[in-house]
């Protein structure tokens, strides 16, 4: 699990950077760049996770289920926000 690990270090990461910004009141063309930088971290967080999830047995395998509602929450949010960034429909 340990590049779960490291992935949702990167989101975490991405997510402290885009609120920064936010309360630093940045531009709204930086916002939207941070905004897409949570967006990937999230999807890729997820993926792993839901690939994790397909391979896992027993404790794992509820533990992962668990993560997995919660990685593709804050995947779709992360797009969202994004897609909301650039004017375009969520996904």
């Amino acid at each position: 699990m340990a590049d779960l690990q490291q992935l949702e270090d990167a989101y975490d990461r991405a997510e402290a950077a885009y609120v920064s910004a936010l309360r630093a009141d940045l531009p709204r063309v930086d916002l939207a760049r941070l905004a897409g930088a949570v967006a990937a971290a999230a999807a890729e967080f997820n993926a792993e996770a839901y690939s994790n999830l397909r391979t896992a047995a027993g404790d794992d395998r509820e533990e992962l289920d668990r993560l997995t509602d919660l990685t593709e929450t804050l995947s779709e949010l992360w797009s969202d926000v994004h897609s909301a960034y650039l004017g375009q429909q969520p996904s």
